[in-house]
């Protein structure tokens, strides 16, 4: 897929699990409540047309998109099948 810019199979176990699990950060999916903070925080970080994408993904059932947050901030997104 080229739209992914980190492989994360790729990544060592011992230093995905250290960061999943340190209670800093997580990786959750968003809630249909959370579509607009997600959507503002896409158009502001990358632009429109990752916005569009993702925004796309919260029509879906389940929503195809994840979310990085540290500290209650989004830090990151994936989003899959969208269009």
């Amino acid at each position: 897929m080229p739209d992914l810019l980190i492989k994360l199979s790729e990544l060592p176990l011992e230093k995905h699990q250290k960061q999943r699990f340190d209670g800093e950060w997580k990786i959750v999916r968003p809630l249909a409540v959370d579509k607009n903070k997600v959507i503002e925080f896409v158009q502001k970080e990358f632009n429109d047309r990752w916005a569009n994408e993702c925004e796309r993904s919260f029509s879906k059932s389940p929503i195809s998109c994840f979310i990085g947050v540290k500290k209650k901030k989004i830090v990151g997104f994936s989003c899959y099948d969208a269009t």
